[in-house]
């Protein structure tokens, strides 16, 4: 069995859409700020989470491709049409106040962002009533703050552990 995690959007949609995974960035570059019409940002990186032995080798060759951002920079807010963002696999250590500016953002991907602590981030977070979908696997959290998450955001689905995932 092979379980793949994948940060790419699932919906097809005609929507101006940019998918930046896997391009071994470490910051998010400027130009993508002034994509005023983006609907859907994928700066997350695809890897497989338990493979199979003989999909070793092509993983690792992936490996050197990943992505490593460690910020969003405030501009984000610029992107006022936003309605996915995906920053799986990076390094994120936060995430910037300005993100609660998205008002049409329906869809946060945190995922496997193990430096990000979402206590830290829950102010912030909890302010984010329109999110439909919110990936926090394998990030910082502890149960309190996700309870407490959970009751800000109750009409949120929000994916906390692999399980959550998988079901």
């Amino acid at each position: 069995m092979v379980l793949a995690i994948g940060c790419k959007p699932s919906r097809n949609s005609e929507h101006l859409r940019l998918d930046l995974s896997n391009q071994s960035l470490l910051i998010i570059p400027d130009s993508v700020y002034s994509l005023r019409e983006l609907e859907s940002l994928q700066l997350g990186n695809e890897f497989t989470l338990y493979p199979p032995l003989s999909a070793l080798a092509n993983e690792q060759d992936s490996i050197s491709n990943l992505n490593r951002i460690t910020e969003i920079s405030s501009e984000v807010a610029k992107l006022k049409r936003l309605r996915y963002l995906g920053t799986c696999n990076n390094d994120l250590k936060s995430i910037p106040k300005e993100i609660v500016e998205l008002n049409q953002l329906d869809t946060l991907d945190l995922s496997f962002n193990k430096h990000l602590n979402i206590k830290a981030s829950f102010e912030t977070l909890k302010l984010m009533s329109g999110l439909k979908y919110l990936n926090i696997v394998e990030t910082t959290v502890d149960s309190s703050t996700l309870s407490q998450l959970k009751k800000a955001l109750p009409n949120t689905k929000i994916d906390a552990n692999l399980m959550d995932i998988i079901n």
